[in-house]
């Protein structure tokens, strides 16, 4: 098969529907298809030196969005039209529901072709909203949202949810079926802990000694990080030698930093910055961990938890939404917004390595549900599924 998939937020941006459309990309490819992504062309796209093995990439023209960094809005022309015909996909897969998604759907109107949707992101959730400094009408917005995403995913042939909690969302607000569950999925690579590559990390960041809490993402609003600073306070009134790592940026940085601050946190608190996946992955970053935590409840699944998890690192989470489903019981599910449990469970697995230990040994059994061999495989089935039911095919 030849497939497109189209996507609005893509390198060098760092998040979830990155990483899963790269990690598909290269799972299709790796199983004999022939895979374009259609993606924004970057600022510096002159500097940009990416590619994927076995993936071809369309860059279109692209100019930032204003209200969101990193975000860029592309630009049909007649070019791209032509560009996109030549490849004479099969099949397009949308991951994003805004000009490049929009593209794709009208391609594949026009052409006849088969189209998937992946639902990735709850963009009209009020934690969303609040990036754009409309609190007060963030509520009314947030049903405009569903509605206009409803839409949005009506012309799909399939819509993928990433987990069942997205699926049952869906179906209660009434999106067009099949919806069918089949979550991003993950590499299994065996991960190596090169003890000399962590101890000079550890130096770095001058945390020898000390009890590492990480998180990894995108520092917005809707990820809660004044939540989990709220609670990485009560942790480290109770265990002085707790730190806290952040990797990832975003438009809630100075904010935050500035919120470390006020709470007398600058010296347990260290901000990596943003991190290239593959580097993150490879240099032994996720293991300068005790724990991963986050205090996110917008996920709709949480591939740095499973990532994580990968690196044998116990996740603390709240239990909202997607992550649910991918933590299972390699780790700590909280009642959402409970600010104080989350806290405590914190302090006490920190206090007891055995109950880290514990929760290590069920973290290989859940990864297998999220191989991406396995979750690719299903993806292809849907492909297959509707080309063969296609009219005159």
């Amino acid at each position: 098969m030849k497939i497109a998939l189209f996507t609005d937020t893509f390198y060098p941006k760092t998040d979830g529907v990155v990483t899963s459309t790269i990690s598909l990309a290269k799972a299709l490819a790796k199983a004999g298809h022939e895979v374009l992504i259609v993606a924004p062309r970057p600022a510096n796209f002159l500097l940009t030196n990416f590619s994927i093995p076995s993936v071809k990439i369309l860059w279109l023209r692209s100019f930032p969005t204003g209200f969101y960094p990193d975000l860029r809005m592309a630009i049909w022309t007649p070019k791209f039209h032509h560009q996109l015909a030549k490849f004479k996909i099969d099949l397009a897969h949308v991951m994003t529901p805004m000009s490049i998604g929009l593209m794709g759907i009208t391609y594949a109107r026009l052409h006849k072709l088969p189209l998937v949707m992946t639902f990735h992101t709850y963009y009209m959730d009020p934690q969303y909203l609040r990036i754009i400094k409309i609190k007060k009408a963030a509520q009314r917005l947030s049903q405009w949202g569903w509605q206009s995403a409803k839409l949005f995913y009506s012309k799909a042939d399939y819509i993928i949810a990433p987990s069942k909690f997205v699926a049952k969302d869906l179906k209660h607000w009434q999106f067009k079926e099949p919806i069918i569950t089949i979550p991003n999925g993950i590499e299994l690579t065996t991960r190596t802990l090169n003890s000399s590559n962590l101890l000079s990390l550890q130096k770095k960041y001058k945390i020898e000694n000390k009890k590492v809490l990480l998180t990894v993402g995108r520092v917005s609003a809707e990820k809660n990080f004044d939540g989990l600073l709220r609670i990485f306070y009560q942790v480290h009134q109770a265990e002085p030698k707790s730190h806290l790592l952040i990797i990832g940026k975003g438009p809630a940085l100075l904010e935050i930093k500035h919120l470390v601050k006020k709470m007398n946190l600058d010296q347990a608190v260290t901000f990596l910055g943003e991190i290239p996946h593959q580097k993150l992955l490879n240099k032994g970053y996720y293991y300068l961990g005790q724990l991963f935590i986050t205090a996110s409840m917008s996920e709709t699944q949480g591939l740095t938890a499973l990532e994580a998890q990968l690196h044998q690192l116990p996740v603390v989470a709240y239990n909202s939404r997607g992550l649910a489903e991918m933590i299972g019981q390699a780790g700590c599910l909280i009642k959402e917004n409970d600010e104080a449990q989350m806290s405590q469970i914190v302090i006490d697995l920190l206090s007891h390595q055995d109950k880290i230990k514990a929760l290590q040994q069920l973290i290989p059994a859940n990864l297998a549900n999220f191989e991406i061999g396995k979750t690719t495989d299903k993806i292809i089935k849907i492909y297959e599924k509707i080309l063969k039911n296609k009219p005159n095919n």
